[in-house]
């Protein structure tokens, strides 16, 4: 399930690579609502299952595996913790959370991520975090960090699952 997956990029990648899985996208009831013509005219997208909701009030269960792009880096942490501990309770037995997230290293390297830290302290008020900030905070929502998987990008896969 692509939390937060808006026009459904994230999960239209993951399927047309493995098609052989099934895929959902969760959002507010109006964004699906507003892509729904996109979504129906992409072969991928169509076989998804769609659940209108706020993922700060909950989030749908069922999913083995609940992935949020650039979507905790939105919020301070009280409502990053409130996103996440709604995922757990969503998460059945051996449900995994996959945050795709920038972590910011250590030191004072040249990273894209710092900028895009201070672009989310003065909108949203969300702050990108570095591996210990995301360890912290996933532990606060009763969420275990069981890998961080780099990607060929600056982002990298924080995947969790309950404790």
């Amino acid at each position: 399930m692509d939390v937060g997956g808006g026009s459904g990029g994230l999960i239209r990648a993951v399927l047309a690579k493995e098609p052989q899985l099934s895929g959902a996208i969760f959002d507010l009831p109006e964004v699906i609502d507003r892509n729904q013509e996109l979504y129906e005219a992409d072969a991928v997208l169509k076989k998804c299952e769609f659940h209108p909701g706020d993922f700060f009030s909950s989030i749908s269960e069922g999913a083995d595996i609940y992935m949020f792009r650039n979507i905790i880096h939105d919020w301070d942490d009280k409502r990053s913790i409130n996103i996440l501990k709604n995922c757990e309770r969503a998460c059945q037995t051996g449900g995994k959370v996959l945050l795709l997230e920038y972590l910011i290293p250590e030191g004072n390297i040249p990273f894209a991520g710092k900028w895009l830290d201070l672009m989310m302290l003065v909108g949203p008020g969300g702050q990108e975090r570095t591996e210990e900030e995301y360890r912290v905070l996933l532990e606060s929502a009763d969420l275990e960090v069981t890998n961080i998987i780099p990607t060929a990008t600056e982002m990298s896969i924080i995947e969790a699952q309950p404790k």
